[in-house]
């Protein structure tokens, strides 16, 4: 690494350093509903887009209200910057007169950018390796960051809206169930402890975690590796290419 990046990296160090207790302060707070300095000028704004979206900010949502409100409020998202794609050449601030994007592409980036993942654009590659290049995008988009091989060019009709769909499914579909959970689990009575009782600070449950954790990892991802990766190695060792 040049002098320079250690440079940025001390930089950017500091800076946080000392941006933690002043705002890290700030920050108490505001969630603890104390008087801010910005209070005078945003508590107005923030009163204004309660009422408007009819939040009572002195109740406390329940893990359903906030499964419900979590998907409509990026759903609005999503049709927001939709309609902001689909019919910017009719709006303002557009010197270069660009046109409209076409419904598909306006669909995946739209989504890409509430669910916070960036763009992905058939696999270039047949075979073995065409099928991880298909699988690992729709797992990243499902899962993490959106990236894709650079074999794999999907700014097609049929990516653009399966993508966008995978992306909103994977995002949603699944934070669902878990704040289900959770929230059946903080509404059991606390019971005390007994003969039966399994505690989470003992060996005994870290390996009954470990093993769930390999044997449904295991379960997910061997097959998919069989049919990619693992055939693709082989087919190299014997000298076939894609």
């Amino acid at each position: 690494m040049t002098s320079a990046g250690w440079l940025q990296i001390v930089f950017f160090a500091a800076i946080i350093g000392l941006l933690t207790r002043p705002l890290g302060g700030y920050l108490a707070r505001v969630y603890a509903g104390e008087r801010t300095l910005l209070r005078p000028l945003l508590g107005p704004i923030e009163a204004a887009l309660y009422r408007l979206a009819g939040v009572k900010p002195e109740v406390e949502q329940s893990w359903l209200e906030y499964a419900i409100s979590l998907p409509f409020f990026h759903a609005a998202g999503i049709i927001a910057l939709y309609a902001l794609l689909r019919l910017q050449s009719f709006l303002p601030l557009n010197p270069q007169d660009l046109m409209g994007v076409s419904p598909d592409l306006a669909l995946n980036t739209a989504v890409s950018f509430v669910t916070n993942e960036p763009g992905l654009a058939g696999p270039a590659n047949a075979g073995p390796h065409g099928y991880s290049e298909i699988l690992y995008a729709y797992t990243s988009a499902a899962a993490t960051n959106g990236s894709a091989f650079a074999g794999l060019s999907a700014n097609s009709q049929f990516y653009n809206l399966t993508l966008a769909l995978g992306m909103f499914i994977g995002r949603f579909f699944v934070i669902v169930p878990v704040l289900a959970v959770a929230g059946s689990l903080a509404a059991q009575p606390v019971i005390p402890r007994s003969n039966g009782t399994l505690p989470t600070d003992r060996a005994l449950f870290v390996c009954f975690l470990l093993g769930v954790i390999v044997i449904v990892g295991g379960l997910t991802y061997l097959p998919a590796l069989a049919l990619g990766p693992i055939v693709e190695h082989l087919r190299l060792l014997s000298g076939v290419l894609y």
